[in-house]
């Protein structure tokens, strides 16, 4: 065989091999939140020391139509008594599977994800962060559930103050539940929500 014939099927070769691979592994869709997903419950836990606070919540999400990816924006609570958050830690776990490291971009305005539904029917994501407090204030943003346009079936709300407080004042009906060493633990349960109002506690 001459040089260049050999040439000619070797690259007619490897295109029909880069042919087969794409075909077999078609380029996945990408969709926003509200179109790809439905965001179904969240737990939320504030945690507020004396200069610090911190979160942790866990969000639902469960596919929605054919498997793609759905890349979900996280805001944080925009705020100039309080810091930039920091100490970021995301994981997803899908079905039943364990929980997995989340990558995650970010911006001033918050986080971004891309949750991956093409081989899974839910998805559990776990964030923690820390927020530097300079007043008697916290707050945690609850009013980007309406861009989803369904309410959330259930949802739960935990404020726990890790010293006294006499009288705390919350932006949604929380009640007191317990006492913690000196600090004091309040709490709300909600189905069918639509917040209205983000989560603003002073003291």
């Amino acid at each position: 065989m001459k040089p260049s014939v050999a040439l000619s099927c070797a690259v007619l070769l490897t295109a029909l091999c880069c042919l087969q691979r794409a075909t077999a592994n078609p380029q996945p869709q990408v969709a926003n939140g509200p179109d790809g997903c439905t965001f179904k419950s969240e737990e939320v836990r504030l945690e507020i020391g004396s200069t610090a606070l911190l979160v942790d919540a866990e969000y639902l999400f469960q596919q929605r139509g054919d498997g793609q990816l759905v890349v979900i924006t996280f805001p944080f609570i925009s705020d100039s008594t309080m810091g930039t958050p920091d100490q970021v830690e995301c994981t997803a776990t899908y079905d039943s599977e364990p929980a997995r490291p989340l990558r995650y971009s970010r911006n001033r305005a918050g986080l971004m994800w891309t949750l991956d539904f093409r081989f899974a029917k839910s998805c559990r994501v776990h964030v923690k962060y820390s927020q530097r407090l300079s007043r008697h204030r916290a707050g945690y943003v609850l009013t980007s559930m309406q861009n989803w346009r369904v309410p959330l079936d259930r949802a739960r709300v935990t404020v726990r103050f890790l010293f006294p407080v006499s009288q705390p004042r919350f932006s949604l009906p929380l009640v007191r539940v317990a006492t913690v060493g000196p600090g004091s633990e309040y709490q709300g349960s909600f189905e069918n929500w639509m917040p209205d109002s983000d989560l603003v506690v002073t003291w």
